[in-house]
């Protein structure tokens, strides 16, 4: 799932809707890329206003953060990677502390 996706759906379908004017600013780990941060906002806003007929731009803001000062980021990245592992199918983890965390994280037993 990428994050066009993930935004759109995980926080459009539960918290906007005309009567719930919501607002996101969303915090990226900092990176280089081709597009400009605006056009994703831009084609969010769209997205959501397409598919939920909210009929405003909840997204007001896609700024970028460097992710080695933000304990937020750092833990979001652990779980969607754990999550990432786990909707895929992998099994090969390069320790056995890395598997522990993933399976603890998708609620699962450590096989044997």
């Amino acid at each position: 799932m990428n994050l066009y996706q993930l935004l759109l759906h995980c926080f459009g379908k539960v918290y906007c809707s005309r009567e719930n004017l919501v607002r996101f600013v969303v915090h990226l780990d900092k990176r280089q890329t081709r597009y400009k941060l605006n056009t994703l906002k831009k084609v969010l806003n769209f997205g959501m206003n397409k598919k939920f007929q909210i009929g405003s731009n909840p997204f007001i803001g896609i700024e970028p953060v460097e992710s080695k000062q933000s304990d937020l980021l750092q833990i979001s990245d652990i779980i969607l990677g754990a999550m990432g592992y786990q909707k895929n199918g992998y099994t090969f983890f390069q320790n056995l502390r890395e598997a522990k965390l993933i399976y603890h994280i998708t609620l699962q037993k450590v096989p044997d």
